[in-house]
């Protein structure tokens, strides 16, 4: 029995250090939308979400919703890919332009 709750000690300290790391990842992306443009909503988002799923988790959510909440992580995280890939094809873009 003790060492069921020291396990359940160590994975609310887990499951809390990560909701507070996501709650700093938030404002820190925010803050670079002027730089990042798109990719920084979705990384915002993303850290939203991933927050929402330890809590879910900690909270022992219902199965369903910890697999919407995957998904949702899931689809946060190609958006992000797909806009730094889109941006970086643009810049390059512009970069051979301004050359010729």
């Amino acid at each position: 029995m003790k060492d069921l709750f020291a396990f359940r000690q160590t994975s609310d300290l887990l499951f809390t250090s990560i909701m507070l790391l996501c709650a700093v990842l938030i404002p820190v992306w925010l803050f670079r939308i002027r730089t990042k443009g798109l990719s920084a909503y979705f990384m915002a988002s993303a850290f939203a979400t991933l927050g929402l799923l330890t809590y879910a988790t900690q909270q022992e959510a219902s199965a369903p919703i910890r697999y919407t909440l995957g998904g949702l992580l899931f689809v946060l995280l190609i958006g992000d890919f797909v806009a730094r890939a889109a941006r970086q094809s643009r810049d390059e873009y512009a970069k051979k332009k301004d050359q010729t």
